[in-house]
């Protein structure tokens, strides 16, 4: 039978054969997802396992697996909840994460060795760029200037300094190292810089600053003093208050009771014995990366500053927490006949009741003009009563029961070091290249 062009055009194939091209199309489908399956698997090793070309003292940390992968990185996603950070059996140590392991360690000790230090107890700092620069410089400064021996650990981030910077340091016993060329990958969350530079410093005790945190004195003293000594960790306290209804909470391990504390933390200053607490640490640095402010909401949120007692109490850990109320310092007042202040530092006390610290987070040293020379310190405020008063919104200042002083009749004239050594940083060449929009646009 011969068919016309009519009926050859609406023929069509045996169903048999049609279900047959189905069947090969779904398998070739399922083909190319197990391709693109194993070959983001490949991707992702070489990514996160790769090398810094220019670190010296780096080898490569090689994952086993892309099982091993997700098991170290499980936090990148940012699906984990708080109780099973604070609950995971096996937390990755320093020298697991590290790139280069424990050689990396033994190297940071030979360098302080040769610098006439010991890796036994020291300071550690996150600071770069402009900002922060300037003011861990005039700290670095300050604490030399107070007699401080303790080394000094200064951690940035890739492009933060030159080797200029890096070589000027060194001098006042202070080593840079980028955070970049040591960790396998990338941070998320701007504030984890501080506490991954904790979890990897080299000291096995540990004095954390805030970049733009002030010293009134060689603290060292801190590592000998019986608060410090009976649980090896110290936090000081923040303005606002703390109640056991904060939400988180909510998702402590079951049979641990926190140890409420009457005010929130202030982390811009904590001694810390690396050695006893690194997976608390890392706890902490998890919840950073695993997105903060829904682990915690508002107002539990601010930085990192809460992550750490509140980690140590979900963890049974002691601690031990400064009882001297945080004190204002100010300008000037804002309001003579109530008393009320406008603050640009916050006053830490030692646990013995004298102003330690002045932590400078409202008026940054590198943003101060070179013809200001007017003081920045100028009002303490303080409250008189432990527990009982507040915190009035936006300024930081004390309500209640409290009492202004001149800052230099109690604290001193250390101001005027900081003034000093601005001035000097200012003069060196390297600074003024390095940074020459950021001063031009400051008109410095």
């Amino acid at each position: 039978m011969v068919l016309t062009t009519k009926e050859t055009m609406t023929l069509k194939p045996h169903p048999s054969i049609s279900s047959q091209n189905r069947n090969v199309q779904v398998v070739y489908f399922f083909l190319l997802i197990l391709f693109v399956s194993v070959l983001t698997s490949v991707i992702l090793v070489v990514i996160f396992s790769r090398d810094s070309p220019d670190a010296e003292l780096i080898t490569r940390l090689s994952w086993e697996t892309p099982a091993v992968l997700r098991k170290r990185l499980k936090f990148l996603p940012k699906t984990n909840h708080l109780l099973s950070i604070w609950t995971d059996p096996d937390p990755v140590s320093p020298e697991d994460l590290i790139k280069g392991g424990t050689s990396v360690y033994d190297a940071f000790r030979a360098d302080w060795d040769a610098l006439g230090y010991t890796s036994e107890r020291g300071i550690v700092m996150a600071a770069g760029g402009f900002h922060y620069f300037a003011s861990a410089y005039v700290l670095v400064r300050e604490l030399r200037h107070q007699g401080c021996k303790l080394p000094i650990e200064m951690w940035y981030r890739a492009g933060e300094m030159g080797r200029q910077h890096i070589q000027y340091l060194r001098t006042f016993g202070v080593i840079c190292l980028n955070i970049d060329h040591y960790l396998p990958f990338n941070m998320q969350h701007k504030f984890a810089i501080k506490v991954i530079a904790m979890y990897l410093s080299a000291f096995r005790e540990i004095l954390f600053l805030d970049a733009d945190n002030n010293v009134v004195m060689d603290p060292t003293f801190l590592f000998d003093c019986p608060e410090y000594k009976k649980h090896e960790v110290l936090f000081w306290p923040d303005f606002w208050p703390l109640g056991g209804d904060a939400p988180c909470y909510e998702s402590f391990p079951e049979g641990v009771k926190p140890q409420l504390n009457p005010f929130q933390q202030e982390s811009g200053q904590m001694v810390v014995n690396k050695q006893r607490y690194w997976r608390q640490l890392w706890f902490v640095f998890r919840i950073l990366e695993n997105n903060l402010e829904t682990l915690f909401p508002t107002p539990f949120n601010f930085g990192d500053k809460d992550l750490f007692h509140i980690t140590w109490n979900a963890t049974d850990q002691p601690f031990t927490f400064v009882k001297h109320r945080t004190g204002a310092v100010a300008t000037y007042f804002s309001n003579v006949s109530r008393k009320q202040i406008k603050a640009v530092a916050m006053a830490q006390h030692a646990p013995d009741g004298r102003v330690l610290f002045v932590h400078q987070n409202h008026a940054e040293w590198g943003d101060r003009r070179g013809d200001d020379t007017a003081p920045w310190w100028v009002h303490l405020k303080r409250h008189t009563h432990t527990t009982r008063g507040g915190v009035e919104g936006g300024y930081w200042n004390p309500i209640g029961p409290t009492k202004v002083e001149a800052f230099r009749d109690q604290v001193g004239t250390m101001e005027d070091d900081y003034v000093k050594f601005m001035d000097d940083l200012r003069a060196e060449r390297w600074y003024r290249d390095f940074y020459v929009n950021e001063l031009n646009d400051r008109s410095l």
